[in-house]
């Protein structure tokens, strides 16, 4: 299987408010670390909304950043 990769295919409709609400609390002075979950059953755009997020300018302040993707099967 080919790695993914955090680039965007096309638009993203309809996710705003999710990635409105991740990037504030990636952006959050209240913690000391920035990582945030997504989780949800397969088909829902978890991968897609977290590629949003990851290419937001925003996101810009972090570096470096890493792109990681996690199967069922992941083990560490």
């Amino acid at each position: 299987m080919p790695p993914t990769t955090y680039q965007l295919d096309g638009p993203v409709i309809g996710r705003d408010e999710a990635k409105a609400k991740i990037l504030s609390d990636l952006l959050s002075e209240q913690e000391n670390y920035h990582v945030v979950g997504i989780v949800g059953t397969g088909g829902l755009g978890k991968t897609t909304l977290a590629k949003h997020v990851f290419n937001d300018a925003a996101t810009g302040q972090f570096s470096p950043k890493g792109w990681v993707s996690v199967s069922d099967d992941f083990d560490i």
